[in-house]
């Protein structure tokens, strides 16, 4: 099967603001986030992204353009893979692992603690995080033709 060219490809927009906001799990660990925006054809969402658990800094995709493919983990449910490696990939290390890349996806979370590098939409911001991320995330699967595992977008990443 022949691959989509990037031009073909829905394009979805992430624009980080530096705001941060925090949560704490059921454990007692606390996550910060940081907040941003997701610009989906004509459709603004909300967004959150964890960038810290306690005092280490999380792995966090750099500014860029990178090819996501929706699927479906048994840890998140369904969202998108953002690619690891290539022309369109993050090429970010593992840390601790450089052999392997940065696992980054986009899915359903409302709040820092249940992400790990990965970014959640929301209809709203909650004070430590966004609301009705599952709803918002339909939103995005909509935008791209629905879901469909291997369906592929673009996701570009940028600071206000």
């Amino acid at each position: 099967m022949a691959e989509t060219s990037v031009d073909d490809l829905k394009r979805i927009y992430l624009f980080r603001s530096s705001v941060q906001v925090t949560s704490t799990d059921g454990n007692g660990k606390t996550a910060i986030g940081e907040r941003g925006f997701l610009v989906v054809g004509n459709v603004s969402l909300y967004a959150i992204e964890r960038i810290k658990i306690g005092e280490i800094n999380c792995v966090r995709l750099p500014k860029g353009v990178f090819r996501c493919t929706m699927t479906e983990t048994k840890k998140v449910g369904k969202g998108f893979w953002i690619e690891g490696s290539g022309e369109y990939g993050h090429n970010i290390p593992m840390p601790g692992h450089h052999e392997q890349k940065a696992a980054f996806m986009i899915h359903a979370a409302n709040y820092p603690h249940e992400l790990e590098g990965c970014v959640a939409p929301g209809r709203d911001y909650l004070p430590n995080g966004v609301s009705e991320s599952w709803k918002a995330l339909q939103e995005i699967f909509t935008y791209c033709g629905g879901w469909g595992p291997g369906n592929q977008m673009m996701f570009e990443v940028d600071y206000l």
